[in-house]
């Protein structure tokens, strides 16, 4: 008998129908029992990543309500400035309301090359962290919204602007509901066979 390579969890599915089935969620319930456990489990499974030179350029910072405020006021200024004092009051109030909340950041390589394969890396490590949450249920939203350029995040993140390059901002809870999802370009539209 084999023993299966997936995680144990509530959720079994095989790792092709958590694929197919994982969305972006950004609307999540207040719940967060069982959260911190998941983001363990989930970097363990994210540091797993293809990673072509072996450089393990990944870092992740997970926020506590102390640098949550912080980045919640960051953005207040970023967006009091772009799009006013309405909407940015209104940006705060969601946020404010997220459950879980990771920052991924990657080092930078000198070497373009390796550079560019690292930023890689830290993708597929987002994916496997993304898709270990949704295999307990835990849905997430991988953001690169404009807090995410800004040198200042990085410094409230705790990483070095000169050094780290953020990758993501990774918001995760219970899904307050699952959208339905397609791709409009079928297998045939996407995939050439060559003789």
């Amino acid at each position: 008998m084999t023993e299966s390579l997936l995680p144990p969890s509530d959720v079994s599915r095989s790792i092709q129908e958590l694929m197919a089935t994982r969305r972006t969620i950004g609307a999540f319930l207040p719940e967060s029992h069982g959260l911190k456990e998941a983001l363990l489990e989930a970097v363990e499974v994210a540091r797993w990543a293809p990673n072509h030179r072996r450089t393990e350029p990944w870092l992740f910072v997970d926020l506590g309500p102390e640098t949550i405020e912080k980045v919640l006021t960051l953005n207040d200024q970023i967006l009091t400035a772009s799009k006013g004092a309405e909407f940015a009051a209104t940006k705060r109030k969601q946020w404010a309301e997220i459950p879980g909340w990771l920052v991924v950041g990657c080092k930078i390589a000198d070497n373009p090359e390796i550079a560019e394969e690292d930023y890689a890396a830290c993708a597929c490590a987002i994916q496997n962290f993304t898709l270990s949450l949704w295999s307990r249920g835990i849905a997430s939203k991988w953001s690169t919204g404009e807090i995410t350029k800004q040198a200042e995040f990085a410094k409230t993140c705790g990483l070095d602007p000169e050094n780290h390059r953020i990758v993501g901002l990774i918001w995760y809870g219970f899904p307050a509901k699952v959208p339905t999802g397609s791709r409009q370009r079928t297998v045939d539209q996407i995939l050439t066979r060559l003789p």
